[in-house]
């Protein structure tokens, strides 16, 4: 079945795809635990797995791109703002809301811990150092990509005011200054235990390496509408081989730490590879009009923001209750967290058509978006 190119079915499917290996990777811990021993596709999961994040953020600099491409001046840059906000707090508040319920109900003792002027804005202090984008210092902890994210549609604004020609040079001089200062910052110690969560924002939200992603989302935005992308199942290929190196490189060099703060350079280096593989097999099918299944892929990927920032809520809650041990004991486990995994989508989607589209349709109505 074919679809217009300028819906980016396969882009969306890209987005829940993306959001898969996160969930694997969070159900991974829960399984071991109950005594079932690491191994096969899941332990392999575990060392790239947690790269669903990065595609997203290479995903979001190029839908940006792609949307705002005939947009120009101060009120395009407002009005972009408004509906970001709408989109991105109509669907993160309410998760929001549950979590402070279940920290309420199961782990009380941690609430004063938590953050929660940052968690309910997205927004961190300037003045504050870089612990307050540890996930532990949030209400819901997978929320760190958003503080990024509300970050990213503040720069993205100011580049929506400048001149359509100009922004393409503004974006790769943004991408030399965030290189070098990422160097800067591997070689002058920044990302290093014991110093990396005393440092400003400087180098850990502002210049961070997680901006080299996202601006290179917007360069392939650019990309897609310039020009055809060829042999997108080669990129895909591409990103897969990718994927593989990966893992094998966080096995045997970072011993299954890649994932760690200290190593967001390395992190993004090897990660925005494998993203803008996938992206462009994505947005090259799209291109071609060719698209399997595109109202599932279309609902799929709306509800993978839903599904990024409930799931860990779920286990966590599951746990709580007793669920964990009560599969270990009678030895269903593996198929048990499967069956959550396959709920916890379901209501995703349900929550994304039933919930998230209204709110965000009144979200938009009260910012006049």
């Amino acid at each position: 079945m074919t679809s217009r190119p300028n819906m980016l079915v396969n882009l969306q499917a890209l987005r829940f795809l993306a959001a898969l290996p996160v969930l694997a990777y969070h159900i991974a811990p829960h399984i071991w635990a109950s005594g079932i021993p690491r191994g096969g596709w899941l332990h392999y999961n575990h060392l790239a797995g947690f790269g669903g994040v990065d595609i997203f953020f290479v995903i979001s600099g190029f839908i940006m791109w792609h949307t705002t491409r005939d947009d120009r001046g101060l009120a395009a840059a407002w009005r972009f703002l408004r509906k970001r906000a709408a989109r991105l707090y109509s669907g993160y508040w309410p998760f929001l809301l549950l979590s402070a319920l279940l920290w309420y109900r199961y782990h009380p003792d941690l609430i004063p811990i938590k953050n929660w002027p940052l968690s309910t804005t997205l927004i961190p202090n300037p003045t504050g150092t870089t612990v307050q984008l540890d996930p532990g210092q949030l209400a819901l902890p997978v929320s760190w990509t958003l503080v990024y994210e509300v970050y990213f549609y503040i720069g993205f604004a100011a580049l929506v005011a400048f001149r359509r020609h100009t922004r393409v040079s503004t974006v790769l001089a943004i991408l030399g200054v965030v290189v070098l200062a990422g160097i800067y910052a591997v070689y002058s110690g920044v990302f290093m235990p014991g110093r990396l969560l005393d440092s400003s924002l400087a180098f850990t939200l502002y210049l961070s390496p997680f901006c080299v992603e996202f601006l290179l989302g917007c360069l392939l935005g650019e990309w897609y509408r310039r020009r055809a992308i060829r042999w997108p199942l080669a990129w895909l290929a591409f990103g897969l081989a990718m994927a593989v190196l990966i893992g094998w490189v966080n096995a045997r060099w970072f011993a299954g730490n890649l994932l760690l703060g200290y190593y967001i350079p390395q992190r993004v280096l090897l990660f925005s590879a494998a993203a803008c593989g996938f992206v462009l097999w994505a947005v090259g099918l799209d291109q071609r009009g060719k698209a399997f299944l595109p109202r599932a892929s279309l609902i799929l990927g709306g509800s993978s923001y839903a599904l990024y920032l409930s799931h860990t809520l779920w286990l966590q809650w599951f746990f709580d209750i007793g669920g964990r041990d009560w599969l270990a004991r009678n030895g269903l486990t593996v198929p048990g967290y499967w069956l959550a995994a396959l709920a916890m989508i379901i209501m995703a989607a349900a929550f994304y058509q039933f919930a998230e589209r209204p709110l965000h349709r009144g979200f938009r109505r009260v910012l006049r978006a």
